[in-house]
This record gives C-alpha cells, structure tokens and sequence, in this order.
C-alpha cells in the first residue's frame, strides 16, 4: 500500500466563529424537563430559564382495535380501523396530556 500525502494542503489561518447565535444567558445545566397540558416539553434549566423544545403529537382512529400489529409494537392504519388522524393535546377531540 503506497499511499501519496504530499499534494495535501493544510489552511493556515486562526478559527473564528462565522455563525454565533447569542441569546444573552451564561450556559446552565439542565435541571429537569417538563412536559405541559398541551404537550409542550420544557427544558428547565439551574438558572431559571425554561425553553420549549418539542410538541407531542396526538394520533386518534375510529376503530383502534382493528389497527394492525406490526414488529416492534408498532400499530398502522388498516382498511377496519379508519382513518388516523393526528393533531394536538387540545385541539377537537384528542384531550390533555397528563404529565407525571
């Protein structure tokens, strides 16, 4: 095996940050997450500050029952079980996420 370093190029400049994204908080330590009635999960940080990271979707179906079983424990939509229709804590019908 020959293998051929000497066409390599190497820059030789200083790093700077070309994209820095400054919100005016010193870095915490995350103390805990919560998740809120509507599904929101909340960082909670040791300086106070909380930031929304993710909503939960909600999944409801006519017919859960005859959902089919995949591996896994996965379920999907079959031609018995209806439509599955997805939204949030809420919104229509899909009810409240109790945290806890």
């Amino acid at each position: 095996l020959n293998l051929d370093l000497s066409k390599l190029t190497q820059l030789g400049t200083g790093f700077t940050v070309s994209d820095a994204k400054v919100n005016g908080n010193a870095p915490s330590t995350l103390e805990k997450i919560q998740i809120s009635q509507d599904g929101v999960i909340y960082a909670q940080f040791q300086d106070g500050s909380t930031k929304p990271l993710y909503k939960i979707p909600l999944a409801d179906v006519q017919s859960p029952d005859n959902l089919t079983a995949m591996p896994g424990n996965v379920y999907v939509q079959s031609a018995d079980s209806g439509a599955v229709r997805i939204g949030f804590a809420n919104e229509g019908k899909l009810g409240a996420v109790v945290s806890g």
